[in-house]
């Protein structure tokens, strides 16, 4: 975004029917390959799957099957608990690692689809 046009005039080159413009933006890059462990911070969970935001803007989806057997889902705290340690709890605002399976993009709205099932991989209680 913020694409500005330097100067005042455009360019013809080689007698194209195109005009040239110089011009300057500012954008975000975003590239994660598959593999690669992120930290995120929980906005969702139901028994069906958690979703998270990674630098505040990006969205991910980790489904039930990707989430690690030591966690299971408490109905009545709507979070998902560890059974190897009661001060492991997936929960809205804590933050997680995660590993990148893949990343959708289907018609300019994407996600990135992702995986807690290694046992290096959950509550953020210190870095990896």
């Amino acid at each position: 975004s913020d694409i500005k046009i330097k100067g005042n005039a455009g360019r013809v080159f080689n007698e194209l029917p195109e005009l040239i413009y110089e011009v300057s933006m500012k954008c975000l890059v975003f590239a994660t390959p598959s593999g690669m462990r992120m930290k995120g911070t929980i906005n969702e969970v139901t028994a069906g799957h958690i979703t998270l935001l990674v630098c505040g803007a990006f969205q991910v989806s980790i489904a039930k099957d990707q989430i690690n057997e030591r966690y299971t889902f408490d109905v009545s705290s709507t979070a998902w608990k560890s059974s190897s340690n009661s001060a492991e709890t997936i929960k809205i605002g804590v933050e997680v690692w995660f590993k990148v399976l893949k990343v959708h993009d289907k018609a300019g709205a994407w996600f990135i689809e992702g995986s807690m099932i290694d046992d290096n991989l959950g509550v953020a209680q210190s870095p990896i």
